[in-house]
């Protein structure tokens, strides 16, 4: 369901702009009712701050590979879950950058526990 031209390769950093990447993430298969679902794509931004820190917009499925990046960018300060949607890997990279700040969306953690994800 993917097209190779578009997404691959997943979880590594793509730059787009100076102190700018986004990341491919796994394609995840979301809800559509009736008992289906549909393909989504994931991606994700990371910005470098001024300070040096990363800030990470809407965090993919990931893997050492792609930590390993990032720690090379720098320390990852910020994980942000910009709608109620784009919660569902908040809480493994939060355990994997504990020192992270986490802003969550109104009706993220709502939709997480009516899901059964752990926590934000």
């Amino acid at each position: 369901m993917t097209d190779p031209a578009l997404y691959q390769p997943i979880n590594m950093l793509k730059p787009v702009a100076p102190e700018l990447w986004i990341v491919d993430g796994p394609i995840v298969r979301m809800a559509a009712g009736l008992g289906m679902s549909a393909p989504f794509p994931t991606r994700m931004t990371v910005a470098r701050l001024p300070d040096g820190s990363l800030w990470c917009h809407s965090p993919v499925a990931s893997d050492e590979q792609l930590f390993t990046a990032l720690d090379a960018l720098g320390p990852v300060a910020h994980l942000v879950s910009p709608n109620k949607l784009h919660y569902a890997h908040i809480a493994a990279w939060k355990r994997r950058y504990p020192a992270a700040v986490v802003w969550a969306s109104p009706g993220a953690r709502a939709r997480r526990r009516s899901t059964h994800r752990r926590a934000l």
